[in-house]
């Protein structure tokens, strides 16, 4: 199990396996109990990976922003380095254009990276159905 499940603290347990054992007279669960007490563990857990999940993609996100921007500075920083250095207009114009091109596809990547993360974030946990043949 991953950092990021341990450190979140699961639901309250309401399930305990003595309380509903006996519920019928001694008897065990019913298949319809059973069912439903499998389909709550099911529940918890895609609830706590999700949780997980989403933290996880958080921090990436965070230290996706973070490089974006540092490498965003160093270059910048370069090109104006180069722009005021030197005495070409025409070297100054194609600096000016090289930095706006430079920002815009910096912004760009870092939009498209965030969204693919929240996609990932909102893409089910439970597996698709399976396809009967004939569905197929």
């Amino acid at each position: 199990m991953s950092d990021e499940l341990r450190s979140i603290n699961p639901a309250p347990t309401v399930y305990r396996p003595g309380q509903i054992a006996v519920a019928h007279d001694g008897q065990g669960l019913t298949r319809g109990e059973r069912k439903t007490v499998e389909e709550y563990r099911t529940q918890m857990a895609v609830i706590t990976a999700q949780a997980a999940k989403t933290v996880y993609a958080e921090q990436m996100y965070s230290r996706m922003v973070e490089k974006i921007h540092d490498t965003a500075v160093q270059t910048l920083t370069y090109i104006e380095k180069t722009q005021d250095n030197t005495k070409s207009a025409a070297v100054r114009v194609f600096c000016e254009r090289e930095k706006q091109i430079y920002m815009y596809q910096a912004l760009e990547m870092m939009t498209t990276g965030g969204q693919r993360i929240h996609d990932e974030v909102g893409r089910s946990l439970y597996p698709p159905p399976k396809q009967g043949w004939f569905d197929r």
